[in-house]
């Protein structure tokens, strides 16, 4: 295979749009995304691909990335529950073109987890297309990406040490709608997906439990 960089061509699930034809037929619209990277493909999502995943060391942030969307790109620095306390320099990001993350930064003190996220040229959020776990291992339940989403969502989390830990999907009424981790986790990190077939759009909140301690977030199922 050459060593040049491919393009990645990914369809994104979504509903079934119907659409009137000529004839009285229907037909259904697909959503397609495409971004240049050379490979292996480690983790996909609606904002992006990685081939490198975010990696930290001595304040110095570095990864490779295809992105769907052009616009630009920014690291955000997040406290164990999800409260921003800084951010990098703004790239500009296109599909065309792999996205070489290099940026030295001086990584807030109480930093949990930093996460890539992307931008529309208006400034809008598109999503977040990767995140590392900084410093110690802490308890944390990041924002869900996609968020909004259609069918299906990635959570990641982490807790400090071995235990029980509980990983529940609710509904604005306080009902279970799914378990998504439960019983004896090794400490550190993991990641799972929400499959939610079946569900109404709407609200849903993302509980993690463990010794004691919760974190929650909330997440927009947008059919």
């Amino acid at each position: 295979m050459s060593n040049s960089p491919l393009y990645l061509e990914l369809e994104v699930v979504s509903p079934i749009v119907e659409l009137a034809a000529n004839g009285g037929r229907y037909t259904f619209t697909e959503d397609w995304y495409a971004a240049k990277l050379q490979g292996p493909v480690l983790s996909v999502n609606s904002s992006g691909a990685v081939e490198e995943h975010l990696k930290i060391q001595n304040g110095k942030i570095t990864g490779r990335f295809g992105i769907f969307h052009t616009g630009t790109a920014r690291l955000s620095y997040t406290d164990g529950n999800g409260n921003e306390l800084g951010s990098g320099s703004a790239w500009p990001v296109t599909p065309l073109e792999t996205f070489v993350l290099d940026e030295t930064d001086t990584i807030p003190s109480n930093t949990a987890v930093v996460e890539l996220m992307t931008y529309d040229p208006s400034g809008h959020m598109n999503g977040i297309v990767d995140l590392a776990l900084a410093g110690p291992t802490v308890m944390t339940l990041p924002q869900n990406f996609p968020n909004p989403f259609k069918a299906a969502t990635t959570l990641q989390c982490s807790v400090p040490e071995d235990g029980d830990a509980d990983l529940s999907i609710f509904d604005t009424r306080g009902r279970k709608m799914a378990v998504l981790l439960t019983g004896a986790v090794q400490a550190g990190y993991r990641e799972v997906m929400w499959h939610a077939e079946g569900m109404a759009s709407g609200i849903y909140i993302a509980r993690l439990k463990f010794k004691g301690s919760t974190r929650t977030i909330k997440m927009v199922l947008a059919r």
